[in-house]
Order: C-alpha cells, then structure tokens, then sequence
C-alpha cells in the first residue's frame, strides 16, 4: 500500500495507520503509528536524537564510559585500583569542574587552561593542591580527550598544550639547597643527645676559647650536605636525602 503524504513533512499515512519517515546512521528507517499525534512524535523524538548524535556526547557520559573500557597503552593490563583512582580524580575534579551539560566537541584549549586554573585554588593536605596533585587530576581528562581525538570527536587533543604550574611548592628538592637548624632547633636536638654520645671537647670548645666549630661534629651548626666529611671525634655531617620525604639520622 502506498504513503500518502500528510501535512506534517515526514510522516505518511498509509491505510488506517500512519508513519514516520527518517534517517539514523546513514540509512532511512520507518516506524508506524495508530494516530497522527504519535507519528509526529516519533519524528520530532527521532529528529532530537540525530541532533544530539551530530553534537556528540556529553564530556561527563563520554569520559565515564570511556573509563570502563579504557585499556591503557595496550602493553599491560589496567589494573581496577587505576581505574578507580582515576574514576576518583575524574568525580572530584573534572565533572565537578564542567558543567554535565559541556560536550566533548566544546572543550578547546582555553577551557582545559580555565580548568587548570582553577585546581591551583582548591585545598590540599599543605593548604592547596600542590603541582603534582594538579597534574594528577589531569590526566584522566587528559586520556578521555585522546581517546574522543582517536574517536573523531576532536581534532586534536586540547589538554596536550594547557601549561601546568610550576611553583616553588612543586619542584623537586635540589641537594644544593642546603637547610641549616637554627640555634633553637640544636639546642633541642643536643639536649636529646645522651651524655655519652654528647660532642667531646674537641668539637665543643669553651665559651671563652675562640676556637671554631667543626663545620661536621655534632656540637657544630648541623646542615645538610652533599658530602660526608669527617673530623676528629668521628662526627659526620648528613649526606643530602634521596627524596624530598627522606629522613636521616642525625649522628652525635
């Protein structure tokens, strides 16, 4: 039985029963109704969907499905604790940050960098959220928008380029940077020193002697080096710490 056309474009009534007429991935599809109304709901529903499929998907369900199939590099396996940890930074961050409305296809450079910004204020273990807790909450918006670039829903990654900061809070602890205890501070530490591990004579001159302190006893100022040298009662000075969360052992 043929279409007859109707006054609504797109749907036809064919019989009793009328259809609505539409494309969806590239092919025409059909669908029938018993009244006109629902005809042209069909169509209008349908209409919605192709406009929504042409927007493309929203950053929030793009990136929340991209996580459950995310497989990394392809060189090893993904373990789940990277993924909820990444599910962590993503809720915390990232979808906090933009809007559930913001699709994928919105997100340029400047958005990312406003994004960027905007961890630099939020509070940390230390007050705020240092350069390496910034960087972490990145990268699994990072690694959603290389996957919508690998998806052709980008054209090119919009985080790739945003500048992170590098504050004095953030850099890594250099071995020349050389921390002295102030006179407080070692009167503390030698009071804590047992009688018989106490500096000798040698390294603890009399007050009205004028001889120098050895730069490396213990009764000395104590400082980290990057070296251990050696005086005559055997006190070493500290060798520089592996890491800026290495703790040493000061010898007396």
């Amino acid at each position: 039985m043929p279409l007859e056309p109707t006054d609504v474009p797109g749907v036809y009534r064919r019989g009793s029963r009328f259809v609505a007429v539409y494309r969806a991935a590239g092919r025409q599809h059909k669908e029938s109704a018993a009244t006109l109304a629902e005809a042209r709901a069909i169509k209008l529903a349908r209409q919605a969907d192709a406009r929504e499929r042409r927007r493309g998907p929203t950053l929030q369900r793009f990136s929340i499905a991209w996580l459950d199939r995310y497989a990394g590099s392809g060189h090893d396996v993904v373990r789940e604790a990277t993924r909820r940890e990444y599910r962590r930074l993503l809720g915390n961050f990232a979808l906090t940050y933009f809007d559930p409305e913001v699709r994928v296809r919105d997100l340029d450079r400047a958005a990312v960098q406003r994004f960027v910004d905007w961890l630099t204020t939020r509070p940390g273990r230390g007050g705020r959220l240092c350069d390496r807790s910034i960087a972490n909450a990145l990268t699994p918006l990072r690694l959603a928008l290389a996957a919508a670039v690998a998806e052709g829903l980008l054209e090119a990654n919009p985080a790739e380029s945003v500048v992170l900061p590098r504050r004095r809070a953030g850099r890594a602890w250099s071995p020349r940077e050389r921390r002295y205890l102030t006179r407080a501070e070692l009167v503390r530490l030698l009071g804590e020193v047992p009688e018989k591990w106490r500096p000798c004579s040698s390294c603890s001159p009399r007050p009205d002697c004028g001889s120098p302190r050895r730069s490396g006893c213990a009764g000395a100022t104590l400082r980290w080096s990057g070296s251990s040298r050696t005086c005559g009662c055997g006190a070493r000075s500290l060798r520089a710490p592996k890491s800026r969360r290495s703790r040493a052992t000061a010898p007396a």
